[in-house]
């Protein structure tokens, strides 16, 4: 009997707490600074506490400046006029900042209220500003020098490149892995010998079939359009050039607004690479003769927003930089076809901080983070940093980033390669640091 009335008690305190409206928690991801005429893109996430509720949710934001307007993203694309379809665990807000909002900080707040009259907040601060800092372009270089490993760089290139050719596997230590195609593609212009095109078509037809199997629905971090677009300019092969078109169709993180979940997860700085590599795609697709994506300016706005979150408002907990270098390549390669005064600034900025706080000179290499608090002291992703030190280098001639970039450089090639994947992540663009860190013709 008395085992009956505590099952009793129980059941009914269960029932109680069932009962409880929900309790929750409010927070906002994303970054904090924004420059005047561009936007911020947010992610609003909810910490349930206590009960459940799946009654529709009322969203606002208060303490907006002149000419600053909040979209609730999901509510635009899916719902409900005012409201949100339901408390979900994120969600995605979009501020647009006029060109004629006064520069200043902002505290905004933040507030969600269920139809059940649970009402939850948080204050994020937002600063407006007229521009980033002018960065300015080089009036002159100093004399060039040599490379001092370059003939290792160059060795290592047609030694490993021949090892790693026609390698088949699919695994992620594999050469297809950051682009096999790309590289062995480069490695031919770079050394003028065609044969290597038969090392670009042997990776090709690794990942492509991977794209078509998938109808281009991979994973974000798989997406490599670039070495794609190169075999179908070079060879006029459509079946590349339809490859592309299903990477710049299908994969998620290249059209962020619909699904909004996308950018709600996104504006993390955790999912840099994928945004990155989305809009390498994007560009791809554009380099194809098509229309530029009216995405690719939201996947524009959140790289730099990562670069905010890494080196401005430092609300990331840590810094990868191998993925700072994977977002200033995409960067790059936006600004040349569409100069953006911003990136200079956040490229330099970039440069500086990972010099300061992520070079290791005991291993003339950038430390790994493993984001528990420890590190790994490494090099070998240093050719995929040290292009970035080049580009700050031929932008502003100061001889610091060419000496820098020259010890990541250098660094990279001693610590040597072990795998297909870090041979093409080596060999993805550290031409280009060969390249710019020499003086441009004219000066």
């Amino acid at each position: 009997m008395r085992a009956f009335k505590m099952f009793l008690l129980a059941a009914a305190a269960m029932a109680a707490l069932n009962a409880q409206a929900t309790d929750f928690q409010v927070g906002v991801d994303g970054p904090r600074n924004v420059v005047r005429g561009h936007a911020l893109y947010l992610g609003v996430m909810v910490t349930n506490i206590v009960g459940t509720d799946t009654q529709m949710v009322t969203p606002s934001i208060s303490g907006l400046p002149a000419g600053m307007t909040a979209n609730w993203l999901s509510m635009q694309f899916y719902c409900c006029g005012t409201k949100l379809a339901a408390l979900q665990t994120s969600d995605s807000l979009m501020l647009q900042v006029a060109s004629t909002t006064r520069t200043g900080r902002y505290g905004l707040l933040v507030k969600l209220t269920t139809d059940g009259g649970v009402a939850r907040s948080t204050l994020i601060t937002v600063n407006v500003w007229d521009s980033f800092p002018m960065v300015t372009p080089a009036g002159s270089y100093p004399a060039d020098v040599p490379l001092t490993d370059l003939g290792a760089w160059q060795t290592n290139m047609t030694t490993l490149g021949q090892q790693y050719c026609f390698a088949s596997g699919s695994t992620y230590t594999d050469p297809w892995f950051y682009d096999g195609s790309r590289a062995y593609y480069q490695i031919a212009d770079y050394t003028g010998s065609t044969s290597w095109n038969a090392c670009a078509v042997a990776q090709r037809n690794v990942y492509r079939p991977y794209v078509q199997a998938h109808n281009g629905s991979v994973q974000g971090f798989e997406v490599f359009a670039e070495g794609l677009l190169m075999d179908y300019q070079r060879s006029g092969d459509t079946i590349s050039r339809d490859a592309v078109g299903l990477l710049f169709a299908n994969e998620a993180y290249v059209h962020p607004t619909p699904p909004s979940w996308v950018i709600a997860n996104a504006t993390g700085w955790l999912y840099s690479r994928e945004i990155s590599f989305a809009l390498n795609a994007s560009l791809a697709n554009e380099r194809m003769g098509n229309p530029r994506s009216p995405d690719l300016p939201v996947l524009v706005e959140m790289l730099i927003g990562d670069f905010d979150q890494w080196f401005l408002s430092k609300r990331a907990t840590y810094v990868q930089p191998f993925m700072v270098a994977l977002a200033a390549e995409s960067l790059i390669a936006y600004n040349e076809t569409t100069p953006d005064p911003r990136i200079p600034y956040l490229l330099k900025t970039a440069a500086d901080a990972l010099r300061a706080n992520s070079w290791d000179a005991t291993v003339q290499g950038f430390r790994y983070e493993n984001g528990d608090g420890t590190t790994l002291q490494v090099a070998d992703e240093n050719l995929l940093i040290a292009p970035l030190y080049g580009w700050v280098y031929r932008y502003t001639g100061d001889v610091k980033y060419r000496t820098w970039g020259d010890e990541a450089f250098n660094g990279g090639v001693a610590w040597g390669i072990y795998s297909g994947k870090f041979f093409t992540l080596s060999y993805r663009w550290s031409g280009k640091y060969v390249e710019w860190r020499q003086k441009p013709a004219g000066f």
